[in-house]
């Protein structure tokens, strides 16, 4: 198992808000792609002990809400209930990248 902070880091990794946010658009959902959706500052349960922690946890926070809203805007609903899951999928379909959670992490066959 891995420590949550190292889920939270490969979370900010994964993708910018902005460019999760610029898909929605590029779908003409109307009112969809608000910036003003995404958390402006770290949730009050986070437990980030430095200010570099805190915009981690906060770029982490504004991807899985920038996923949840592409996920929405998706003009024919998807199969797969989960936004993470679902973009992931279709990341490696798309262009065969994997998001490994480590550099040692072996691909799954």
């Amino acid at each position: 198992m891995y420590p949550v902070c190292t889920w939270v880091g490969w979370l900010a990794a994964l993708a910018t808000p902005a460019t999760l946010l610029a898909h929605v658009a590029r779908l003409a959902a109307p009112g969809g792609a608000e910036p003003r959706l995404l958390p402006r500052e770290v949730p009050a349960g986070a437990r980030a002990r430095s200010t570099e922690r805190a915009r981690t946890v906060l770029e982490a926070a504004q991807v899985l809400v920038a996923l949840a809203v592409l996920h929405r805007a998706q003009p024919e609903p998807p199969a797969d209930p989960s936004p993470l899951r679902w973009w992931l999928l279709a990341e490696f379909l798309a262009f065969r990248r994997l998001a490994l959670l480590t550099r040692r992490s072996p691909p799954r066959r």
